[in-house]
């Protein structure tokens, strides 16, 4: 029970802290670039104090540059990208972060330390961390079964 309530307690273990991230004057081009060379589809936008100001995705490049026949290197990361950000803080409950998932609909959530940004949490994530607890429980329970 201890190891179920200090997995749901925070999401510190879920941080990815290798998030990358981008300067919102970079062009799509130079966004497209980094996204394949780091085998990602998501980039976060930071200011110059690495506090995240907004995201960017494939899809966003995708629709918003290529579908419009925009010119990739005169097009700017900051035209395109999403501002309205969904940010949690670090010592933020999974249950909490869930909630931030369902509500606003993402897929991913950078994470912040004092407004700057220290890593991302996605869906998959929440998803292997559930169901590996449900798998445990489910083994518990049928090793503790006595057939009748």
């Amino acid at each position: 029970m201890e190891n179920i309530e200090k997995t749901f307690k925070s999401i510190k273990h879920l941080i990815n802290n290798t998030v990358k991230t981008i300067s919102p004057s970079n062009s799509i081009f130079e966004a497209a670039q980094r996204m394949q060379l780091e085998e990602i589809g998501t980039l976060i936008v930071v200011d110059e104090e690495n506090r995240p100001i907004g995201i960017i995705t494939d899809r966003d490049i995708t629709v918003s540059v290529v579908a419009d026949g925009r010119d990739p290197q005169e097009t700017i990361v900051e035209e395109i990208m999403t501002s309205e950000l969904i940010v949690a803080n670090e010592n933020l409950g999974i249950f909490d972060l869930i909630k931030l998932f369902s509500k606003y609909s993402v897929r991913r959530i950078p994470i912040i330390k004092r407004d700057r940004l220290v890593g991302i949490v996605s869906v998959d994530d929440i998803i292997v961390v559930v169901a590996t607890e449900l798998s445990n429980i489910a083994m518990t329970l049928s090793s503790n079964s006595k057939m009748v």
